[in-house]
């Protein structure tokens, strides 16, 4: 029996997921999301079709940490595991697919077969984890029965100019999300339309992160979100238009938001003293 199980954040492993599900005629019953997911879920299925995007330098989607250290702790004997996920071969060639090799080594020691492959010379120049170590990249195995063949290349669904647009918008936003998590940002601002906004709130909701709504027009809504303190001090001047912030306002959240300390800081003085010559 067939269980895939995949980690996801812009929606590309899970749309990758259901077409392998479609492909291979696995139940929707039998795909699971890791955060949803538990450890009881794995132990139903004889056959693992485990899935990540890569983020940051080569490292698991936000989902999968926990999932794979409980996992990893399971005895996995007399199963077959195998590997699909998505990145960026071209521009992180040095980390690509990485989130792979981290479910690879993290599963080394529970007694699992890992199957399958795909070959190292579609991806020239490829210098990830995928390619070192015991399961290299372009090994090729015995096609195992029910295991997708990773030479096939699916063909991504066709995608409007506006939803290319906002998909593009939200892998941006997404990936704010991950800089506040490694400590990168303590406070970010989105000014997007009401139905992106939607969606990323539903993601910040499901990790636990506070945010401010802010409408400005019918189309557009300022969306702030990180550390609790930030956004505190963000609500006592957020009743107003951004471009109505006094310079002492204005300073202050720009020195949130992380913006070069300098340049705020003349930015603060030219908004200050055209304002005293306005007075005068």
């Amino acid at each position: 029996m067939t269980g895939i199980f995949f980690g996801s954040t812009t929606g590309t492993t899970e749309s990758v997921a259901a077409r392998i599900a479609e492909r291979l005629g696995v139940a929707q019953a039998d795909v699971h999301n890791v955060a949803a997911a538990s450890v009881e879920d794995v132990k139903k299925y004889d056959l693992l079709l485990l899935g990540s995007s890569t983020w940051g330098s080569g490292e698991l989607q936000d989902d999968w940490p926990g999932f794979l250290d409980k996992l990893g702790k399971e005895d996995l004997s007399g199963r077959r595991v195998a590997l699909f996920g998505c990145g960026d071969a071209g521009i992180y060639s040095d980390t690509f697919c990485d989130a792979m090799a981290e479910i690879r080594d993290g599963l080394a020691s529970t007694g699992c077969t890992f199957v399958g492959g795909f070959d190292a010379e579609e991806y020239p120049g490829c210098g990830s984890r995928l390619g070192r170590g015991r399961q290299r990249v372009g090994r090729r195995e015995p096609h195992a029965d029910g295991v997708v063949d990773r030479r096939h290349r699916l063909k991504p669904n066709a995608m409007s100019a506006g939803d290319f647009s906002r998909y593009d918008n939200m892998k941006m936003l997404l990936h704010h999300i991950y800089e506040f998590r490694k400590g990168v940002r303590d406070l970010v601002l989105c000014t997007l339309c009401p139905t992106c906004a939607g969606l990323l709130i539903e993601r910040l909701r499901s990790q636990g992160i506070d945010y401010l709504l802010q409408p400005v027009t019918e189309q557009k809504v300022n969306l702030y979100f990180g550390k609790r303190s930030c956004l505190d001090a963000v609500q006592t001047f957020v009743d107003k238009p951004l471009n109505k912030l006094t310079p002492e306002e204005d300073f202050m959240l720009g020195i949130m938001l992380g913006y070069d300390i300098s340049m705020q800081c003349e930015r603060y003085c030219k908004r200050k003293f055209h304002l005293s010559g306005l007075i005068a």
